[in-house]
């Protein structure tokens, strides 16, 4: 879901002149890492957490290690080394608890949010890298252009979706500004990014609003759904960050 997005915004974003790089054109990972690779580092880190080893637990943290540590690291290796952008966008599609995986709950809740990078805890930071890359981040002065240009896609991506801003209870984010749809949050997913990270969490997919435009897949013009007439899901967020970020290149969102 999320590629077929990259590959819809780059298409908006070359025409009006940007150069674009996605970090995968195929589903799939861009990492070499599998798994299976990764046992050692899995029993090492559970047992880092004074927790019970057996099979499927070392099973169930490789492959966590895996998805939500090598795929990403790879990404940034790819941003910071290789790419070296001006700006990187994370696209995701936000997700409400659904109960039973065998048997997922739909929801009516549907929201929005972007995320910053920062809100680090004392224990977080007891952690070398995460000072490191706290670091970075300062001294290479990527807030304000960060805060910026998701302020300009907030207010593109509220204006299509007509979605209202989800809003975070704990300690875990704080408001990155009076825009009640911008958070700032220490996430390794925006944090190994050395230039400023455009994070966008827009749709519910369990939601039933979403999950059925989600079925329709992409397509052209508007078709009636649940009585209103809407792009494709895809479209939709596509052209919405293809605007925020015209908007504040070219000034009009200051």
């Amino acid at each position: 879901m999320t590629l077929i997005v990259a590959k819809l915004l780059k298409q908006r974003l070359g025409a009006m002149g940007a150069e674009v790089w996605l970090t995968r054109t195929k589903n799939g990972p861009t990492t070499p890492l599998r798994p299976g690779n990764l046992k050692k580092a899995a029993v090492a880190s559970l047992q880092e957490e004074g927790a019970t080893l057996s099979g499927e637990r070392v099973q169930h943290e490789a492959e966590r290690l895996f998805y939500r540590v090598g795929e990403i690291r790879h990404r940034a290796a790819l941003v910071n080394r290789h790419i070296r952008p001006d700006l990187v966008v994370c696209l995701h599609f936000n997700a409400e608890e659904w109960g039973n995986p065998a048997r997922p709950t739909l929801t009516d809740t549907n929201h929005l949010h972007l995320l910053l990078s920062g809100a680090m805890s004392e224990g977080e930071l007891q952690h070398e890298d995460e000072r490191l890359t706290m670091l970075v981040k300062l001294l290479g002065g990527s807030h304000r252009e960060e805060l910026g240009a998701s302020e300009a896609v907030a207010r593109s991506l509220a204006s299509a979706t007509g979605l209202p801003p989800y809003i975070y209870h704990g300690a875990k984010a704080i408001p990155a500004s009076p825009n009640p749809y911008l958070w700032v949050r220490n996430l390794l997913a925006n944090r190994l990014f050395e230039c400023p990270v455009v994070y966008c969490e827009p749709y519910v997919m369990n939601s039933r609003a979403v999950f059925n435009r989600i079925q329709l897949g992409d397509y052209t013009g508007r078709r009636n759904i649940g009585g209103a007439e809407l792009p494709s899901i895809y479209s939709e967020y596509a052209n919405a960050v293809a605007q925020g970020l015209a908007d504040y290149y070219s000034g009009a969102a200051h």
